[in-house]
């Protein structure tokens, strides 16, 4: 590889890649999400998306110190890595936040690999600390190569996003915002807020 190209890589690297965990960075999983998109979109595949929060992460950090705190994200960005597949991308997304994006993977699956990952993270102490739980959103698209529905991205990181307030709201469980790529025109908002929840969403006890 030229002087420059290798320069350009290694740059690439740096500014997709998060400083603490060595995962993808909120940056490096948007390019990864996009070109994810574009290939379910060809296959006529499914792309799955899991946002996984640390449960009270800023009391832990308050109560153990910032130190510990960086111990956790960095533990559990290893845990990630053991309960994944290769072909699976994972990333920082936001302080205590994480992503697992899943290629090929369709709801159940989804769904199974995030109970994975709770179960695990449950199973050991992390970072010394003994208790530490974990909230998941999980949102899915299928999609092929005719449809040209703008922005795929936003909406798979809204509904998973939606999807984990859900969880944290119902207590410390997977989650999946279920059908995010259908509309129903004839809905008003007003009307969605009468629609029983279990409708949008789907609950899954760990």
């Amino acid at each position: 590889m030229p002087k420059i190209e290798q320069l350009k890589a290694e740059l690439h690297n740096e500014i997709t890649r998060d400083y603490l965990t060595k995962i993808y960075n909120r940056r490096g999983l948007h390019e990864k999400c996009e070109y994810l998109i574009e290939v379910a979109k060809r296959d006529g595949s499914y792309l799955s998306v899991a946002l996984i929060e640390i449960d009270y992460f800023d009391e832990l950090s308050n109560q153990h110190g910032r130190p510990k705190g960086d111990e956790i994200l960095q533990e559990f960005a290893v845990i990630l890595q053991k309960n994944t597949r290769k072909v699976d991308i994972l990333g920082r997304f936001d302080g205590e936040k994480f992503m697992v994006i899943m290629p090929n993977t369709n709801k159940e699956d989804a769904i199974m690999v995030s109970e994975r990952i709770c179960d695990f993270t449950e199973s050991q102490p992390i970072a010394s600390i003994e208790g530490i739980t974990i909230s998941g959103g999980i949102a899915t698209i299928h999609v092929n190569i005719s449809d040209h529905t703008p922005h795929y991205h936003d909406k798979l990181n809204l509904s998973a996003d939606d999807a984990l307030y859900h969880a944290k709201k119902h207590g410390n469980r997977v989650q999946h915002y279920d059908n995010i790529h259908i509309v129903i025109p004839q809905i008003k908002p007003q009307d969605m807020s009468d629609m029983d929840e279990q409708a949008q969403y789907e609950d899954y006890y760990r």
